[in-house]
């Protein structure tokens, strides 16, 4: 697993390439847009997604698991893609009682804040303060904190040949920001600049490489 640490206000912060941020001091996993569900939601729909879409990226969260010692999840937003569905049962079966799991809401999190406490997501309703830290789902800058956003499925095009180029999920951050990569694989990328005079960590296969 690859992994570039940053000193963000006093505070470290460790990115790996498995589209998520920990801060080791709290011993809390951070990351955006699982749209777990995702998968049952086209297939309701009548679009054939194999549920395997969302197991492959639970996978990836055992290994971070494994790697650091996590007792936090903090999902900044659309944990569950739209609402009740058939990956919902599983996603239950998985968690671990012992790690907590906090949601601040986000555009596609659509459940009430009580189903969420009934499978053991503690929800917090647009934003979390926690140290330097503002989290929030769609990026809201504040000179008190540095935010930590996601939503913005951020990508970056990169270019590997003379003549072809490729997109791939990236962190993005600033002096006042990080917008993180949609952690589920499911999900499209806006290559877009979001921020101002950013540097951009991209995901390329199993590197994390500075741009």
């Amino acid at each position: 697993m690859k992994e570039i640490e940053l000193l963000i206000r006093g505070e470290k912060i460790i990115l790996t390439n498995d589209r998520a941020l920990y801060w080791p001091d709290t011993h809390t996993l951070i990351l955006s847009d699982l749209h777990l569900g995702k998968s049952a939601h086209f297939r309701k729909h009548g679009i054939a997604v194999p549920q395997a879409v969302n197991q492959k990226d639970l996978q990836r969260l055992n290994r971070l698991f494994s790697r650091y010692e996590t007792r936090r999840i903090l999902v900044v937003g659309d944990l569950i893609h739209a609402g009740i569905n058939s990956d919902l049962g599983y996603f239950k079966e998985w968690m671990d009682p012992a790690h907590q799991w906090i949601l601040v809401k986000g555009n596609h999190d659509r459940m009430s804040n009580d189903l969420f406490q009934s499978i053991g997501v503690s929800v917090v309703v647009n934003k979390w303060k926690e140290g330097p830290f503002l989290f929030t789902h769609e990026m809201e800058m504040d000179p008190n904190y540095f935010c930590i956003a996601g939503h913005l499925h951020p990508g970056k095009e990169v270019q590997i040949g003379l003549k072809r180029s490729m997109s791939f999920p990236t962190f993005v951050i600033n002096d006042g920001a990080l917008i993180l990569p949609a952690y589920s694989e499911f999900t499209g990328l806006d290559c877009k600049e979001h921020l101002k005079r950013a540097s951009y960590y991209v995901l390329v296969e199993d590197e994390l490489l500075k741009f």
